[in-house]
């Protein structure tokens, strides 16, 4: 897995302005920060971006313990491509589990992929004052 380095920042900029759609939230900011604290990898054209709970956190309506991994973005620059399963494979090998991540619940595109690479559905979650409905997955 290789970290991404500032001097990266704008391909990773671009591969997430290519799904904008289901990453409207996504700030120049926020992934330069993330950049920064090492919890931004790209590989094959695939960025995941994640960090390590510090301690616990109560997330939609489940709580996970410090040391749990969660998954914010996964964005592939050409879907379908077989590529992000490869990274994401590797990724779940090196990183501490339990892991998760949260997906709206119209992104019927990713959650058919994470439900091919072993996550489980354990949770809900709403957005923007419960207008928008998601669910949270985990992979043990």
């Amino acid at each position: 897995m290789k970290f991404v380095a500032l001097k990266d920042f704008d391909k990773v900029w671009k591969i997430f302005m290519i799904h904008k759609e289901y990453l409207p939230h996504i700030r120049y900011d926020y992934v330069k920060r993330q950049i920064k604290k090492k919890s931004v990898i790209l590989e094959k054209n695939i960025v995941i971006n994640f960090d390590v709970y510090k301690r616990n956190v109560k997330l939609g309506n489940k709580l996970f313990q410090k040391g749990t991994t969660i998954i914010h973005q996964i964005a592939n620059k050409n879907q379908r491509n077989g590529n992000a399963k490869i990274v994401l494979k590797r990724f779940l090998n090196q990183m501490n589990k339990p892991i998760i991540l949260s997906v709206r619940n119209d992104n019927k595109i990713a959650i058919k992929f994470y439900l091919k690479n072993k996550f489980k559905k354990v949770g809900k979650i709403n957005w923007i004052n419960n207008k928008i409905k998601g669910s949270i997955y985990e992979f043990k």
